[in-house]
């Protein structure tokens, strides 16, 4: 149970208000959590449609690579959300925390 707490204390917040050049690192460390995430929706949005044609059209090879695009862009984004947390936990299991 202390584990879950550990990994709740933290938190990266995706925002595309700050952008680069903003001489924080947070709000560049946000940023780019921004954009791979929105890369993470970008797969899975592909993933649909190859999944979608793949039904129309009988291609069970699109049908699969529509399945590994939608499992990647849905596992990037929990990675990329759970993040910071991890890399807490991490340095705590290490006793650096």
């Amino acid at each position: 149970m202390h584990a879950l707490s550990l990994l709740a204390d933290f938190i990266v917040s995706p925002d595309a208000s700050g952008g680069p050049g903003g001489g924080a690192l947070q709000t560049l460390i946000n940023y780019t959590a921004y954009l791979l995430i929105g890369g993470c929706v970008l797969s899975v949005v592909i993933g649909g449609g190859s999944l979608g044609f793949s039904a129309w059209s009988g291609n069970y090879r699109a049908g699969d690579f529509g399945k590994k695009s939608i499992a990647g862009g849905v596992v990037g984004a929990v990675v990329i959300i759970l993040s910071a947390a991890l890399v807490h936990f991490g340095q705590t299991l290490a006793g650096k925390g």
